[in-house]
This record gives structure tokens, sequence and C-alpha cells, in this order.
């Protein structure tokens, strides 16, 4: 387990380092307010320190951490596999068909494939998430949401 956590701490190190020099092209602080480069920094920052501790205290227990084979089969290793999933149909679904229908789509896929069966909790809770993300972003911050390809 080990050599997995160090592996990890690594790659995700890696990942934070990418997330702070690609932000670096944009602005951390535009008019006084936190730009578009401020939060990725931040983010990546705090993704380098956590893994530095994941590193550090993984090298530094004195007990032996269990080395357990992942489970291929098992019902939550599926679910993480198919959110996964999800998560990069979402991005495309962005640069094709915009926020708002992506958005509706992932909450209800994520739903689903977390149990919710429920028609009625799923429609609304889709539609009470993407609305609230709209009006917070696209109403009351003024950013322009991705509108996707295909409706230009």
């Amino acid at each position: 387990m080990k050599k997995y956590n160090i592996g990890t701490a690594i790659l995700l190190i890696c990942v934070g380092i990418y997330v702070i020099h690609y932000s670096g092209g944009f602005d951390p602080i535009v008019n006084g307010t936190p730009g578009p480069g401020f939060w990725p920094r931040i983010l990546g920052v705090l993704l380098i320190f956590v893994s530095t501790l994941l590193a550090v205290t993984t090298i530094f227990t004195r007990k032996q951490l269990a080395d357990h084979l992942i489970d291929f089969k098992a019902k939550g290793f599926r679910q993480v596999v198919k959110l996964f999933a999800v998560m990069i149909l979402f991005g495309v679904g962005l640069n094709f068909i915009g926020f708002l229908p992506s958005s509706l789509l992932f909450v209800v896929l994520v739903m689903w494939i977390m149990g919710v069966r429920s028609i009625p909790k799923i429609c609304i809770a889709s539609f009470a998430i993407t609305i609230s993300i709209y009006v917070i972003f696209a109403v009351a911050l003024g950013l322009v949401l991705p509108k996707g390809k295909l409706f230009y």
C-alpha cells in the first residue's frame, strides 16, 4: 500500500504543478477581485500540500500498511469508473452542447449511478442544481457559461 500512496502522491503533485503552470497565463487579481487565475492556483497549491502530506505520512508510518488488491468486480469500483466516465462526458458535453444541457444530464447520470431511482427526485434535483449554478454564476456574477458549438 505504501508504494501506491507514494505513487499517488507523486502523480497528484505533478497535477498540482501542471494546474499552477497552466493557470499562470490568467490574472490572479482583476480590479481588486479574484481573477480567473486565482482559484486554480489556490487549488494547485492545496493539491501539492495534501499530496506531500500523504507522502510524508506514508513514509513515516511505523506500522505496515496492508497491501490490498483492488477488487475490479466490486460495486464501489464500478461506480467510480462510471462516475469518471460521466465526468469526462460532461467536459466533452460542455464543448458541444453547452453548460445547461450538460449539467442537467450530468446530475441525472450521477444520481442514477449513486442509486437514486425516483424520477421526481432526479428531475427536481437536476433542475434545482443547474438553475442555482446558472443564477449564481451567470446572473449574479455576470460570467458567461459555455454555450457549446451546436448552438452557435
